[in-house]
């Protein structure tokens, strides 16, 4: 059942839609004498509309995005950071990581501060060293605590992106995970392409 809250997010969606076409339709409804009596014309600014409208689409999807999350976040392990230095802090990582996964290979990892806030998600796949690259980041002396997801081969890569959907870390530079050939697809990048796609070929610059 749809909630209230997903409703008046919906409803923002629409409106966001329904503004930037009579904008991009004055033009036309004004040479057959529709006035827009809205004053002084708006400019499209198709960045700001298409990051708005993905927003909501988070908004909108954010229990599937956790339900969908949860089947892999139940099997996460903590390793809380120890040891002083880069250094010493990837020895002790490794050891404990070793312990830890044997015969995984296929993992989602979230960098944690000390007040919950997560810092960065990323995925290593076919390989195991991944996560200690990112220890000498200019981010990482703010992490207290790191999350290990194992994951299925063909869901790493969808698992790392509903992470950042759903995380909204503050250090990964694209709001998506890496995609791959074999991977399955991401739910939200697939509407986010779209929205893409949509708002270009209606938006178009004349």
């Amino acid at each position: 059942m749809i909630s209230e809250e997903q409703i008046f997010h919906q409803r923002n969606f629409a409106n966001i839609l329904d503004e930037a076409f009579r904008v991009r339709t004055e033009q036309l409804r004004s040479m057959v004498g529709i006035k827009s009596g809205r004053g002084r014309k708006k400019k499209l600014d198709r960045k700001i509309i298409k990051n708005q409208l993905k927003d909501l689409t988070i908004k909108i999807h954010f229990d599937k995005i956790k339900k969908t999350l949860d089947q892999y976040l139940d099997k996460k392990v903590t390793w809380n950071v120890e040891g002083w230095g880069a250094k010493n802090k990837i020895r002790y990582f490794k050891i404990w990581f070793d312990e830890q996964f044997k015969k995984q290979d296929n993992f989602v990892y979230i960098f944690w501060s000390d007040q919950d806030r997560p810092l960065y998600v990323g995925r290593t796949q076919n390989g195991r060293a991944r996560p200690v690259k990112h220890f000498e980041k200019h981010w990482f002396p703010a992490t207290k605590k790191i999350d290990i997801i194992p994951t299925l081969k063909s869901k790493v890569s969808q698992t790392e992106c509903l992470a950042i959907h759903y995380f909204d870390p503050n250090w990964n530079s694209m709001k998506h995970g890496s995609k791959q050939k074999y991977s399955s697809d991401c739910f939200i990048c697939k509407i986010h392409d779209k929205i893409d796609l949509e708002i270009e070929h209606t938006l178009n610059k004349r």
